[in-house]
């Protein structure tokens, strides 16, 4: 099955779930959006069903909803909640890659009763050096993400999903991460939000082989020892993963608003090639954004990506390999860092 038919069979499941489901209320968000106007405890605890806005709405009244779980609200609204955003961003990246970067990224919300659903998109392409081989070329970013979340109480929330990433500049053809568990909110208040949730998962990898060796060994294979040019197997892993999420409005007029998400995952198993390895990869993702409007605002990011995982061991131990022979490459680096300056809508 192709990227594009797993993404979409996840979206159109997601639909499924949805559109039977007519009197259930809403559940909590893993996504941090920027703010579509004020919001306040009264919003928060005294909204009214929604129900003379029909069977769909943006939920305005109610503040920010996605980032709040369902049973926040009393009476929980009857309408199915909608909130859709997309952003473009510039960014300047430096680690594996030196790069200005554009990226697009859609996100929509849904949600009815107790249930909701966040989908995820973003396609980025640049211009780049590759200081691993300071060759200049272009790579592509791909990023899918379908979480569906189900509000047991206020402050839990059942939640599951899966991701896809792809990313050229490290070879990465393909990443499924699948994974359950429970969000728990530490601290919500009008202005406020702190959530930790635990999650165990299962994560496939896969690599650009071809890529690899056009890039990198070429016709260092008739010299090199046996098996040095072997393909890198695909890397699948159970494990678990932490997610941290933290929001506040810290200005209200003009809406000023900063998030911080902390992302670790950290496998079960290693490699029969590298048998002392753990495996595991964190992202830490900081920014602040500012609204020109209802609907539209400027915002800052900056995020650090770091993975240390079977490919980059068998990338490095074969670039050492490599440099016996002559001193031309550096090693795969763990870590990558984006400093990005965007503008969001947001419905």
């Amino acid at each position: 099955m192709t990227v594009t038919m797993k993404c979409l069979f996840a979206v159109i499941l997601g639909m499924l779930l949805f559109v039977p489901l007519a009197g259930a209320g809403a559940g909590e968000s893993l996504l941090l959006a920027q703010a579509d106007g004020q919001e306040g405890e009264a919003a928060e605890k005294k909204s009214k069903d929604l129900a003379d806005e029909g069977w769909i709405s943006n939920g305005k009244s109610l503040g920010r909803w996605w980032l709040k779980n369902a049973k926040t609200y009393d009476p929980m609204p009857l309408p199915l909640l909608y909130h859709l955003e997309g952003k473009y961003a510039y960014a300047e990246k430096s680690g594996n890659i030196d790069v200005e970067n554009h990226e697009a990224t859609a996100l929509i919300s849904l949600r009815k009763g107790i249930f909701t659903s966040f989908t995820t998109y973003s396609k980025g392409k640049s211009d780049v050096t590759i200081n691993l081989t300071k060759d200049q070329t272009s790579t592509e970013t791909g990023d899918f993400m379908q979480d569906f979340s189900l509000a047991l109480t206020d402050r839990i929330s059942v939640q599951a999903g899966m991701m896809w990433n792809t990313n050229s500049a490290i070879y990465l053809d393909d990443r499924y991460t699948y994974y359950g568990g429970l969000q728990v909110v530490l601290f919500d208040s009008p202005n406020l939000g702190l959530s930790l949730g635990g999650y165990y998962g299962q994560e496939n990898n896969s690599y650009m082989n071809d890529k690899v060796h056009d890039d990198l060994f070429g016709p260092l294979c008739e010299i090199t020892p046996p098996g040095f040019c072997d393909p890198a197997e695909d890397f699948d892993s159970d494990g678990i993963r932490v997610i941290q999420r933290f929001n506040a409005t810290i200005i209200s007029t003009p809406f000023v608003t900063v998030w911080e998400t902390f992302d670790y995952m950290s496998h079960f198993d290693g490699s029969d090639e590298f048998e002392d390895s753990d495996y595991y990869h964190w992202e830490l993702d900081l920014g602040v954004s500012v609204a020109l409007s209802e609907t539209t605002s400027l915002y800052v990011s900056y995020n650090i990506y770091y993975d240390k995982n079977y490919f980059f061991d068998y990338i490095n131990k074969r670039i050492k390999t490599i440099n016996e022979y002559e001193a031309i490459m550096n090693e795969l680096k763990a870590k990558d860092t984006t400093l990005a300056v965007g503008i969001n809508f947001s419905f």
